[in-house]
């Protein structure tokens, strides 16, 4: 490599080092990060780092990964520095992530039955709606991120680094070991498999956190600017005190009067669980008012995603 490309590689990898120092990134994942891109760097002879293309990037991958999880941590290395770079305006578009998000791409064959056996012993044991699909969405992201053909291939040093890798808050961490060893507990116990690797991946950290709502001044500023049905979800939200996939599964049949000449909400919240919860005059009228059905349709037949709420 020359002199003066292998000083811009080892500037950029310095800055994007100290920029996960700020975000308290791990000290082992980055230093695996960094061996990356070193190694990415000198595959790359005289190219500057601002010059790599998408098929820089393939090529390298193609050519030097031997396994689906080595595959999965190089092209994670690249998608982290390019990202940082993206943002920086070091470079105007990211080689990487110009893919399709793992949560849209196909489920590949091998993991297929295997997930839809899964669910439907999820549905079996009574599990909500929104857990089954927040696991599926888990492992289906596993699934396309590592390039494993089945789920078998995985051992637990690859389901570690997998979440490990995520610049995840701890939560959504804890969610992915959970819902990695719901699945392989499920598999084990049906003979798909003998070993469970997900067993011994170590919990998560969690840290109580300290909650964080909004101000007075901040609701009354969302209110102002918000349209009906945006304002509809404010206001259930902070009279109320629903949670974001609690308003988004509303449905006009959960609005119902009492002997009093007041109303009631009906609201199924965490483990399919319902109570009751007492709605302001007013903001019974606007919820009778809307049309019949989701209180939030999506357009397909059903409600908006937590998510989108």
């Amino acid at each position: 490599m020359a002199l003066e490309t292998s000083r811009q590689w080892q500037a950029a990898i310095t800055a994007w080092a100290s920029s996960k120092q700020a975000q308290k990134l791990a000290q082992s994942t980055k230093q695996q990060l960094a061996k990356q891109l070193n190694a990415f760097a000198n595959y790359q002879n005289d190219k500057s780092p601002w010059a790599i293309t998408k098929q820089d990037a393939n090529q390298w991958l193609k050519t030097t990964t031997t396994t689906p999880a080595s595959f999965y941590h190089r092209k994670g290395a690249l998608r982290n520095f390019y990202r940082w770079a993206k943002a920086q305006g070091r470079v105007t578009q990211n080689p990487i992530d110009d893919e399709q998000h793992p949560l849209a791409a196909p489920i590949p064959t091998g993991w297929q039955t295997p997930l839809e056996q899964f669910s439907i012993w999820q549905k079996a044991k009574g599990h909500s709606a929104n857990t089954i699909k927040k696991y599926k969405e888990k492992v289906s992201q596993l699934a396309n991120e590592t390039g494993a053909t089945t789920p078998w291939q995985l051992d637990t040093k690859d389901l570690a680094e997998w979440i490990g890798r995520h610049e995840w808050s701890r939560e959504t961490s804890k969610q992915a070991r959970t819902a990695l060893r719901t699945f392989y507990s499920w598999a084990t116990k049906t003979g798909q498999t003998t070993t469970n690797p997900a067993l011994d991946v170590e919990p998560v950290k969690t840290v109580q956190a300290l909650p964080r709502p909004a101000s007075e001044n901040a609701y009354r500023q969302a209110l102002a600017k918000a349209n009906p049905r945006v304002t509809l979800m404010l206001r259930l939200s902070a009279e109320l005190g629903l949670r974001r996939g609690e308003v988004a599964g509303l449905h006009s049949s959960d609005l119902n009067p009492d002997s009093t000449g007041g109303y009631w909400l009906d609201v199924l919240g965490k483990g399919d669980k319902r109570r009751p919860i007492p709605v302001p005059i007013d903001l019974a009228t606007i919820i009778r008012q809307r049309p019949k059905g989701w209180l939030f349709p999506n357009g397909k037949g059903g409600h908006l995603s937590a998510y989108y709420v």
